[in-house]
């Protein structure tokens, strides 16, 4: 284990991804190679603060040495396409895979992994869907998981950072990949959970403490000191990002969009439709979202389905693979990591004036375009190129 890849998020950096570092560190890590979403999020939503900086504090506060973007359209994405997307680049730099799980046993997550790549789990999961259509994918997975393996199986696919785990071991076999998996287990709160446990606490608890506009020392003990100067500036200078502040747009232009969409990313089984039509009552987004809501689509489901109406995600895109990354933050003395991979990397943003256009550079960089209107203040629409990375 001499270069480790973690695929992340750092919504924002906190104690807890520190201390997935610091565990690489302790068992050898020589490297640290994060793939991290770039501005839009698995849940379907901006990242709360602009990605240069995010990565920043992960290098700043001793954790990963280089931080590459997994961009958009793979960032917002269901599990399956984002693990896909970030082991594949994750395979270009790294000789190793670490990921947080619930699940203490490593080989019981490998096993979970093979089962869901095997032709038994295909053909029972397909009569599965067929013949109950209501309910949520991840539920029906689980039910072919106990039928074919046990409950105790089944149990282990039910916590959020397990099922990524399993996600991205489904990858690493598929793809044929040397990537070496390496399992930390999750300390302290859980994923999602709006409680802290003695100096850690998950990210969607940092983030509803600063969306709530609560006290900012209430964060303080939860994360490094650089994650804490980088939310305190962005409060401070009005760049805190939500969709919110764009969802005047988003409302418009759902109300005006084509309702023949199922050939969009996560659009498919009428939810696209169901979005264009329920968008014209809706009055905010919030309210979108609960008339949409039903027993088969969450919340994220139905976000990541509304940013492929609006940028015009297609399935296709998705399922592809990444045909670039880009740097983000690094230390100065790993950047040499980065040479001779042949896989192209944007240096600069300032590089895709140069290179030539494709689908999803296109689609890139309309979603780059869109993350300037979700600031308190939209930003002016060609910012993202006035971006550089942060080489420490």
């Amino acid at each position: 284990m001499k270069t480790v890849g973690i695929i992340s998020e750092y919504d924002p950096f906190h104690n807890g991804h520190k201390y997935q570092c610091d565990k690489l560190r302790e068992l050898g890590a020589k490297t640290i190679v994060s793939i991290m979403g770039g501005s839009f999020s698995q849940r379907g939503s901006v990242h709360i603060i602009d990605k240069y900086k995010r990565a920043e504090c992960a290098v700043l506060s001793g954790g990963a040495d280089i931080v590459l973007e997994l961009p958009y359209p793979y960032s917002a994405s269901s599990a399956e396409n984002f693990a896909s997307a970030g082991v594949y680049i994750a395979s270009k730099y790294c000789d190793s895979l670490a990921f947080g799980c619930e699940c203490e046993d490593g080989d019981k997550l490998i096993k979970i992994a093979k089962t869901m790549l095997s032709d038994k789990f295909e053909t029972t999961l397909s009569n599965q869907v067929g013949a109950d259509t209501l309910v949520p994918m991840p539920q029906i997975s689980c039910a072919v998981i106990s039928h074919l393996m046990g409950e105790e199986y089944a149990e282990i696919m039910m916590e959020p950072n397990n099922i990524l785990a399993i996600e991205y071991l489904k990858a690493i076999f598929k793809g044929g990949y040397t990537l070496e998996p390496v399992f930390i287990n999750r300390k302290g709160a859980m994923h999602n959970e709006s409680v802290a446990i003695d100096s850690f606490a998950s990210s969607s608890f940092i983030r509803s403490v600063i969306f709530n506009g609560d006290n900012l020392e209430k964060i303080k003990h939860f994360c490094p000191s650089a994650t804490y100067e980088a939310v305190n500036n962005a409060i401070e200078n009005k760049e805190i990002l939500h969709l919110q502040n764009a969802e005047k747009v988003i409302l418009h232009s759902l109300r005006n969009a084509d309702p023949i969409i199922d050939e969009l990313s996560e659009c498919g089984g009428g939810l696209g439709r169901r979005i264009i039509n329920n968008a014209s009552a809706a009055t905010t987004l919030e309210h979108l979202y609960k008339l949409t809501a039903t027993k088969r689509y969450t919340n994220s489901r139905i976000r990541r389905a509304i940013l492929s109406i609006l940028l015009g995600t297609k399935k296709t895109a998705v399922s592809s693979l990444p045909e670039f990354t880009s740097v983000l933050a690094a230390r100065r003395e790993s950047l040499s990591l980065l040479k001779g991979v042949d896989f192209p990397l944007i240096s600069s943003p300032s590089d895709f004036r140069r290179i030539p256009e494709s689908d999803l550079t296109r689609l890139y960089l309309s979603a780059e375009r869109f993350i300037s209107l979700c600031y308190f203040v939209a930003a002016d629409e060609y910012e993202f190129f006035k971006k550089h990375p942060i080489i420490i």
